[in-house]
């Protein structure tokens, strides 16, 4: 019985790398243990993850039980397309809704399950690949457990969607694999198809390592390139129905973020020189420990004032680092030469700025695409592995070495480019870590000779469960406490999502109307998060979001200059006017934005004071006034409605004396419904604009306008005017109709390689 359980263990890799990723993982949390604290991560965790899954399974539950689909937002600022917007985030990720199923665990916990499921999911997605190429079991598990746990693994698991992305990809070259070995073209298709869904950012720089990936391997498997563009063309066919599967979330957010601010475009000759120390030491060291804390701040020692080009996540383990300069002397010439060239091109391509902005997508130099590199080197390091006694022991002695050398001097010229004064406090566990891997490499050049796989899984195991867990204490240990987690999740001291029914008791009309409310973030929400709308299910004035409303970011230039990024905190009077605002939340009067408000509650809650806005102005109201956008000006902002130049004269005749307001406003799902007593004129709507929105004045489709910075405008007609408003993503039914077409791709592809397959089982 012992004796089978053995044998099993020795030829069942996926047990071993399951029992290796456990034995990390059980380290990795032991920081959590100690102090009772849950799993969580740092400043996106909170001000954007837990909140867009929280506002999107809220969505989900009422398409569930409505039997719609999960379109519009009404809780994330202003309004949201969710659908196209939040695509980057969780829409078309899996794991996203495999959490949908523990959603009443409550967040924290559903984001704790799935970290750990996409550890496991990366060994295992990896454990195939190596599977498929030939390794050896233990060389398996190792490379599985490196992959699990590297650099970028453990960097990223705080960006939700970018870890669900990484724990796929394997498969992802599997399936290429599969193409090569068999012709089975299904399989790329499937995985384009799922890698896109997962992130459409990602997939963009995927498809750029396509091509490296499949240039390498095909020399590797035939030792040349011939006929290697016939090859490809038929695997970028296969490619290309894969993308169209996913066309029904695909064109809605193309059409949604070509307006988008995140295209911006900042080209550079040449890095900050801390960079390029930067890039030398992440070679052997975590990008997880370099960077600690926030690297934003550009105080730590290799970090930059950047967060794109402080973050390079390259590092994977200490012996693949020590293991990866073999390929230099490899006495099978072709890989020796493949490998050399498709590093070398990595490197090239990580040095010079401007291509590196080609891999982040035109949006500013980055190094995310390292993501490829990571699976590159743990491939060409684990023949090494596979074959511990071709490894040429002189040159790892001299690589040991040069890697101390080069972390002693990179250290030192960090410093000495950072401030030596202001620089060694902060450094110090950065400075801490260098000395102990300094100390590592010496192990392994001692120890080398004596060391075999099974060492080698004992040593990885050792190195990723301390490092991790080092990683997870700083998050636990960074003034983090129960008391924190009661704040984030009862900030307001009142039961999830009955906030805003207690706002509408205040006063009947609240339930026949839609306003937004006012809450300061520093005194009432400690700057837990933005976005703590979607939480409590109010209509906000606030958020932190890269993927916001586009139309936003046109108005916000016009009344506050350049763009104030990704954050938003409304605080002016005249705004705050515009927008419909009628309550405001503050924990002491001096922390009202200026306005005339008047105090209705000084004890609500227990602890905070409510205002009301003594000049509230409904979600649609009609105006006097309009004038061309050139002309704007924020002073007149509830006073003249201006419009393009095209539209002047349309709306200018419409516009009458005659003030009339939106009533009985229902809204929910993608819709919303309302009552107008109207002597026709012109109404604005302070939703943001987009083509998505249709709109039924009495029944009749009317035509929408572009109002105050791309606002909703309408002319109304005379007497009572029922208005119902339907919103669907703008590029959905095309979409649809891509993704259709591309299943029936699918089948036929299908269809065909089983007739391959019956036809040669005859044969």
């Amino acid at each position: 019985m012992l004796k089978n359980i053995k044998n099993r263990l020795i030829n069942n890799s996926l047990l071993k790398t399951f029992l290796l990723v456990s034995f990390v993982l059980i380290i990795f949390f032991i920081p959590n243990f100690i102090k009772t604290m849950p799993y969580y991560r740092d400043y996106d965790f909170f001000q954007q993850w837990l909140n867009f899954y929280e506002e999107y399974y809220s969505m989900l539950e009422y398409s569930i039980e409505n039997k719609t689909l999960p379109f519009y937002s009404w809780h994330l600022f202003l309004g949201n397309n969710f659908w196209a917007s939040k695509s980057y985030y969780l829409v078309g990720d899996i794991f996203a809704y495999i959490g949908f199923l523990f959603r009443k665990l409550g967040m924290i916990k559903v984001m704790t399950i799935l970290a750990v499921l996409k550890y496991y999911v990366s060994a295992f997605t990896m454990n195939r690949y190596m599977k498929k190429c030939g390794f050896k079991n233990n060389t398996i598990a190792i490379g599985s457990l490196a992959y699990a746990f590297s650099s970028f693994g453990v960097y990223y698991s705080d960006q939700i969607v970018f870890h669900s992305f990484y724990a796929l990809m394997p498969l992802y070259f599997l399936a290429i694999e599969c193409y090569f070995s068999d012709n089975k073209k299904v399989p790329f298709a499937i995985m384009a198809a799922v890698m896109l869904f997962t992130n459409w950012y990602f997939f963009y720089i995927l498809s750029i390592c396509t091509v490296l990936y499949f240039v390498y391997r095909y020399y590797l498997i035939n030792g040349n390139l011939n006929g290697m563009w016939k090859s490809a063309f038929k695997l970028i066919g296969v490619y290309f129905i894969g993308v169209l599967i996913t066309g029904v979330l695909l064109i809605p957010t193309l059409m949604y973020m070509k307006e988008s601010s995140r295209f911006a475009t900042n080209i550079e000759n040449f890095y900050e020189p801390i960079t390029y120390v930067h890039l030398l030491i992440s070679l052997l060291l975590p990008e997880q420990i370099l960077n600690i804390t926030n690297p934003i701040s550009g105080k730590l020692l290799f970090s930059t004032i950047s967060y794109q080009t402080s973050e390079i996540p390259l590092f994977t383990t200490a012996i693949g680092a020590v293991l990866l300069p073999q390929v230099f002397i490899d006495k099978n010439k072709k890989f020796k030469k493949a490998s050399i060239m498709l590093i070398a091109l990595l490197i090239v391509i990580a040095l010079i700025p401007r291509l590196s902005l080609v891999m982040h997508g035109f949006s500013n130099p980055s190094f995310r695409f390292f993501v490829f590199g990571i699976f590159v080197c743990i491939y060409i390091y684990s023949r090494y592995i596979d074959n511990l006694e071709q490894v040429n022991y002189e040159l790892l002695k001299k690589t040991v070495i040069t890697y101390i050398a080069v972390l002693i001097s990179a250290s030192a010229l960090a410093l000495y480019l950072k401030g030596f004064g202001l620089q060694l406090n902060l450094a110090s566990l950065s400075l801490t870590c260098i000395l102990a891997y300094a100390v590592l490499y010496v192990v392994i050049g001692v120890l080398f000779k004596k060391i075999n796989s099974q060492k080698i899984a004992l040593l990885i195991i050792a190195e990723l469960g301390i490092v991790s867990a080092v990683y997870n204490n700083s998050f636990v240990s960074m003034n983090r406490d129960k008391e924190f987690f009661n704040k984030y999740f009862n900030s307001l001291e009142i039961e999830k999502g009955t906030f805003a029914e207690n706002i509408n008791y205040l006063d009947q009309d609240n339930y026949s109307s839609y306003y937004r409310i006012y809450v300061d973030s520093k005194s009432v929400l400690w700057d837990i998060s933005k976005n703590l709308s979607c939480y409590y299910k109010y209509n906000g004035t606030m958020t932190y979001d890269s993927t916001f409303e586009p139309t936003w970011s046109d108005f916000d230039r016009r009344i506050n200059g350049p763009s104030s990024h990704w954050i938003f905190d409304i605080k002016d009077a005249d705004v705050l006017d515009f927008l419909n605002t009628k309550y405001l939340i503050v924990s002491k009067g001096d922390k009202l934005p200026e306005g005339d408000y008047s105090l209705i509650d000084d004890n609500f809650n227990g602890f905070l004071k409510l205002y009301e806005n003594n000049n509230y102005i409904p979600l649609g109201r009609t105006v006097s006034s309009v004038d061309v956008m050139d002309n704007f000006n924020k002073e007149k902002l509830n006073e003249v409605l201006f419009v393009e130049q095209d539209d002047l004269v349309i709306l200018g005749n419409l516009i009458n004396d005659y003030y009339s307001e939106l009533n009985e406003i229902e809204y929910y799902g993608n819709e919303m419904h309302g009552y107008i007593q109207s002597d026709g004129g012109v109404m604005l709507l302070t939703l943001p604009y987009s083509k998505g929105w249709k709109v039924y004045l009495n029944g009749e489709i009317t035509e929408l306008y572009k109002a105050d910075g791309r606002f909703i405008a309408m002319c109304l007609p005379g007497g009572d005017v029922s208005v119902d408003m339907y919103f669907m993503p703008p590029g959905f039914k095309s979409g649809a109709i891509m993704s259709v077409g591309g299943f029936a791709l699918l089948t036929v592809l299908i269809l065909l390689e089983n007739m391959k397959r019956t036809q040669k089982r005859i044969v």
